[in-house]
């Protein structure tokens, strides 16, 4: 394989760094960048100047600083949306290409490199490939901007578009009409996560706190089960409101009204009593308790008896499940989306079906179902859950299937196969 010279341009919402307390789009980004320095590519990230590639690659800033910020606690992210400093970024985006000679431009949309004003005024001597991986699901802000990408295509421009997983790359065919042959499973750096067999009677969730991916599901388990919950994550700002109604009257314990010091020195003193085997939570206990960084959140997986993904949306992939399972783990998810693929069930976890009234999801029944998948959680060997996430989801395998990929378009040997972990 030749070794190509790679420009990953990255959403500004966020620093990419190895100090993440939220994100998937900038945690792939890192880990590729690492891996492909590893493997001798040139590796080039366009991102704002606030990220850390932690002596991995090169960082190109495009903008001095990312546009999202949390409150002085740290729990609130203030959401920014900002057209004039993606097109900014673009514009620098596809200079720096050109300067740095880049044989292929990978881009992880915040916006879309390929729907910006600098693309449309190049496309016609731009001879850079540009590979777009696709993070999120069919939503109506994509929608609007696919007709350009089918057109693109049509046109026999050189860009390309890769799903996640199987059923998302599959939902974009056949919804869209959009020619995507391509998907890569997300990986991660596997050692950030030790493994664990012995757990504690806790359940964890961990993520955006939002309607879409059920944290307010995740409560109603721990209220029927009476199984101890602990929330990790951020409640973003179009989400404030179905926290304040649908999490926050559950929370027995939270770090909510102290200071960003202070609760990091009470995560800290749970992470200590955890090491020491103490027990941190008991019986009909719910805890939030803020965001986690990628060393604090591994102690978390690694003694929950469970880490809960009750998504009410098919969510493209899933990075929390093999986060679980790397940690020896198991994981309860819901049968949209790709958690079939990532989970096996009755090996790694469960999956819980979505059943639907009247197009209505049948709430009651999923969160019986998922509390009797709880119940039985201890049949789940940790190291199958370990082993799965080895032989299909590290950031290794990631980047091998990446570069594969990259191979074919610059060859021009387009097979139309899938491109997945064997």
């Amino acid at each position: 394989m030749n070794i190509p010279t790679v420009l990953q341009t990255a959403p500004i919402d966020l620093a990419i760094s190895n100090k993440l307390r939220y994100a998937g789009t900038e945690r792939i980004i890192y880990a590729l960048n690492k891996e492909f320095s590893k493997k001798g590519c040139i590796s080039l990230v366009a991102a704002s100047g606030d990220s850390d590639l932690n002596g991995h690659g090169l960082l190109l800033p495009t903008t001095h600083d990312s546009l999202w910020i949390t409150n002085t606690n740290g729990l609130e992210r203030a959401v920014v949306r900002s057209h004039e400093a993606y097109d900014n970024h673009y514009r620098i985006c596809l200079d720096l290409a050109l300067d740095n000679k880049a044989d292929i431009i990978h881009d992880h949309p915040g916006q879309y490199l390929v729907n910006s004003a600098e693309y449309d005024k190049r496309k016609e001597w731009l001879d850079i490939p540009i590979v777009t991986t696709i993070h999120e699901d069919i939503q109506e802000n994509v929608l609007s901007k696919i007709s350009l990408w089918k057109k693109l295509q049509e046109e026999k421009r050189d860009v390309h578009f890769i799903g996640i997983s199987e059923s998302h790359r599959k939902k974009y065919e056949s919804n869209t009409g959009l020619d995507m042959p391509y998907f890569v499973y997300n990986g991660l750096e596997i050692e950030k996560f030790p493994f664990r067999a012995k757990k504690q009677n806790y359940m964890f969730w961990i993520g955006r706190l939002s309607e879409i991916k059920g944290t307010d599901l995740a409560v109603q388990v721990a209220l029927e089960t009476k199984c101890p919950l602990i929330i990790a994550g951020e409640v973003h700002t179009p989400y404030k409101q179905f926290y304040e109604k649908k999490v926050k009257p559950h929370i027995t314990h939270t770090f909510e009204n102290e200071t960003y010091e202070t609760q990091e020195r009470l995560r800290e003193n749970l992470i200590d009593r955890l090491e020491n085997n103490e027990n941190i939570i008991d019986k009909g206990q719910i805890y939030f308790i803020g965001p986690l960084d990628d060393r604090q959140k591994s102690v978390f997986y690694k003694h929950a008896q469970v880490v809960l993904v009750p998504n009410r949306w098919e969510e493209p992939f899933g990075l929390i499940s093999i986060e679980g399972m790397a940690s020896g783990t198991p994981v309860v998810g819901t049968s949209g989306g790709a958690l079939p693929e990532v989970i096996k069930h009755n090996e790694t976890g469960y999956i819980a079906n979505l059943h639907f009234k009247n197009e209505t999801l049948d709430e009651k029944r999923l969160i019986q179902e998922v509390g009797d998948l709880v119940k039985n959680i201890h049949f789940i060997n940790p190291l199958a859950c370990r082993e799965r996430v080895k032989n299909y989801f590290t950031s290794e395998i990631m980047a091998n299937n990446y570069l594969r990929i990259y191979e074919h378009i610059l060859n021009q040997s387009f097979t139309g196969i899938p491109i997945h972990p064997r």
